[in-house]
C-alpha cells in the first residue's frame, strides 16, 4: 500500500508512512485503511474540539465517543443517527466512519 494521506476540506490532517513499494491504491482504500477512531479523533482535534464539546454538539455520550475514540466500541456499528450528527458537528462524510 501507498502513503495514506488523508484530508479534511484541503488540509491534511493524517499521514502515514509508505509501505508496499508506493503501490497505489484508490483513494477510498487508503482512508478506509486508517482506522474509523483514528479519523474520527483526528477530524474532532482539526476542529479544535474536546471529547466533552463534541459529544455535548453531536448528542452522543461522552463515554460512548471516548470509546469509539480508542476503538474499545466500533463507530461502523454505531446507529445511523449517532454517524450522521458526528458527521454534521465534524463537517466530513459519513463514509468515513463507516465500512460499506
Amino acid at each position: 500500500m501507498a502513503k495514506i494521506i488523508l484530508y479534511h476540506g484541503s488540509e491534511k490532517i493524517i499521514e502515514t508512512p509508505e509501505v508496499n513499494g508506493g503501490k497505489e491504491n484508490n483513494d477510498y482504500d487508503r482512508a478506509q485503511s486508517i482506522p474509523a477512531a483514528k479519523r474520527l479523533q483526528s477530524y474532532r482535534k482539526k476542529l479544535g474540539l474536546s471529547q466533552s464539546e463534541l459529544a455535548k454538539a453531536a448528542d452522543v455520550n461522552i463515554r460512548t465517543l471516548q470509546q469509539y475514540e480508542s476503538g474499545a466500541k466500533d463507530i461502523s456499528k454505531a446507529s445511523v443517527a449517532t454517524v450522521v450528527s458526528l458527521g454534521k458537528v465534524l463537517k466530513c462524510p459519513v463514509e468515513d466512519f463507516i465500512l460499506l
